[in-house]
Formats: structure tokens, sequence, C-alpha cells
């Protein structure tokens, strides 16, 4: 069912990210002298999924725009009014500005010295609310956003796979048809061997890169492809050292999604679910972006509603031509809005 491969996706990222965050770019072979005690107990996520979590509810009550996006990952990053509010002025005040000025306002709150592999995580609120979209307009969404915080072209052209990749999953397609998909639209050599290599051999940290998005889509799609039992995915995905914390996260994603929610052991969702006091934000807005997650995929089984929450009917499939009215920044490059 739909609602199992989103609300896994979503826990299996959440989850991992949790269980790797302790362990980044430890040692392989220190990870595992203390492997038993690897994976049963939820740490605080990462940056980027806190992000991921901030995006998630910025665009269940907004719909997609690029400027209420970027207002949420200042939001997370920065507890000051004013710099939330310097993205939203350059947005409002000049709808046409290029992604090169939002890029330098982000790079103002420290987004630019994120990883690039981290990138990979905060596109799930993107690949859920793009599930009734087609390749074209999912792929323009998550170019857009990436390019945020890294215009690279192969940063770009990973986040797409791993997005086609998940969108695929969660459209129900069987794994002979996502690997077609991805062939069929990977245009990077580099991604393509990524994605070809993943499939014959597991990834290896690479200690002069950890956090390689290579490596992380490399080792998500190793374990989506063999269809590695969750919990025994986001351990080895640890263990492998590295960028612990994303790597769990995008295999988590993808365990997640084709393996659907049941997978994910009891006692890590009641953790994340029970009662929590006010001095942990980090669970009640995951509690609050399950709670939306649920109710949208639920709803979608049974009355066929393709909005998010009740207030973002901004997710169907349509050009958003209206930046004034959406607050949408349009792409010199492309000459296409978000």
């Amino acid at each position: 069912m739909l609602s199992h491969r989103i609300i896994g996706s979503f826990l299996g990222a959440l989850c991992g990210s949790c269980l790797g965050s302790p362990y980044v770019y430890m040692k392989s072979e220190d990870l595992i002298s203390i492997s038993p005690q690897i994976g049963w107990t939820l740490s605080p996520p990462s940056g980027d999924m806190s992000l991921c979590l901030g995006a998630m509810q910025s665009i269940g009550r907004n719909g997609v725009s690029l400027e209420s996006v970027a207002r949420a990952y200042c939001r997370v990053v920065s507890s000051s009014p004013e710099d939330i509010d310097l993205v939203s002025s350059v947005c409002f005040s000049s709808p046409l500005a290029t992604l090169g000025a939002i890029r330098d306002c982000a790079a103002s709150h420290r987004f630019g010295t994120l990883c690039s592999n981290g990138v990979l995580v905060r596109q799930l609120p993107l690949i859920y609310a793009g599930l009734d979209w087609d390749d074209e307009t999912l792929m323009q969404v998550v170019e857009e956003d990436t390019m945020l915080t890294h215009d690279d072209k192969h940063v770009v052209e990973s986040t797409k796979a791993f997005a086609r990749c998940l969108w695929s999953i969660l459209r129900g397609k069987r794994r002979i048809e996502t690997w077609d998909y991805l062939m069929s639209q990977t245009r990077d050599e580099k991604v393509h061997d990524c994605i070809v290599s993943s499939y014959f051999e597991r990834p290896q940290c690479d200690r002069s890169d950890p956090t390689d998005i290579d490596l992380s889509l490399a080792t998500a799609l190793y374990h989506y492809w063999h269809d590695t039992p969750f919990v025994m995915a986001l351990r080895s995905s640890i263990l492998s050292g590295g960028a612990t914390d994303v790597n769990a996260a995008v295999t988590g994603a993808l365990c997640g999604a084709s393996q659907g929610s049941h997978v994910v052991p009891a006692s890590w969702r009641s953790e994340i679910e029970s009662p929590v006091d006010e001095t942990c934000a980090w669970k009640k807005r995951a509690r609050a972006a399950l709670d939306t997650i649920e109710e949208y995929a639920n709803r979608r089984e049974t009355m066929g509603d393709q909005s998010l929450t009740r207030r973002a009917c901004a997710f169907r499939a349509k050009r958003f031509d209206d930046s004034h009215r959406l607050g949408v920044l349009k792409s010199s490059r492309a000459n296409r809005s978000f």
C-alpha cells in the first residue's frame, strides 16, 4: 500500500539519520569493535534531516515554493528573525531574482558549508509531493531545491537519480522497472556508472572524501537492489564508516519505501511517537511530520486527494507561473519557475 511505502521511507530516513549521527567519520575498524551497540538507540538526527523536517512542515502549510522552502531552511539553522526575513526580502522584492542571489543569501546561513550528500535527504518532502507529477516537473523542482546550496552539475544529477529511484518505488514499480527507468533517464556518465556498479558490489568508503554524494547514493542503491533486510541495511551502512548519518538515512529511505513501514522496529517508532517534554524539539517536529504524512497517504488512498494537507493545493502538478502570488523565484538559467 502507498501509505506503508511513504511512511516506511520517512521513518527509514529518520531512524537512519538518528542511528548514524553519533558515528560520523569514525573509522570502520573502530565501528566494528562497538557494533553490538550500534543501531538500537535514537540520537538527535543530523542537520540534513532537520532541514528535511523543516521543509516538510513548510510545504504542508504553504505548498511547493522556493521561497517558503528556503525560509524553512533558514528557520532551522538560525534563531534570528532578522536572518529568516532576509531570504523573504530577496524573494519578494525581486520575484525574477536569479538562484545565485538566493544561494548567496543561503550561504550566509551556513547552507554553503553543507556536504553535497546531505542534499539527498532533504528531497523527501518534494518527492512525496510529486507522486502525481510527470518526470519533467519533479526533476525541475528537485533541481531548483538542490541549487539552493549546490550548483555543481554532478551533485544535481546525483540528486535527480535518487529522486527518480524513490519516486519509482513509492509508485509501486518493481526493481527491474526502476532499473530501466534510471538507466533511460540518467545522462551523467559518472552517475550512470555509480548506478551500475552499485548492483554488483557494495561501495567502500573513500576516506579522502567520506561525504561523496556517489558513496551515499551507491550505498543506498546496493541495499535496495539486493533487498537487504531493513535493520541489516542500516547497520551495514553505518559500519561502512564515513558520513554514517547521511548514508544510513538515504539507505533507510529506499529500503523503508520498498519493504514497507512494518519493517521499522516498534521500539524505534514508539520512541519517536511517545510523549516528549518541551525541550525535545526534533521529536516534536518528527511527530508532526509523521502525522502529516499519514494523513496525506491515507486520504490519498481513500479519496484520491493529491494534496499533502488541505491547504497544500500548490502540490498539484502544474506550472507555478504566478510568482508574485506564490512567492516563487524563477531560474534565469532555465527560464522556468519552481
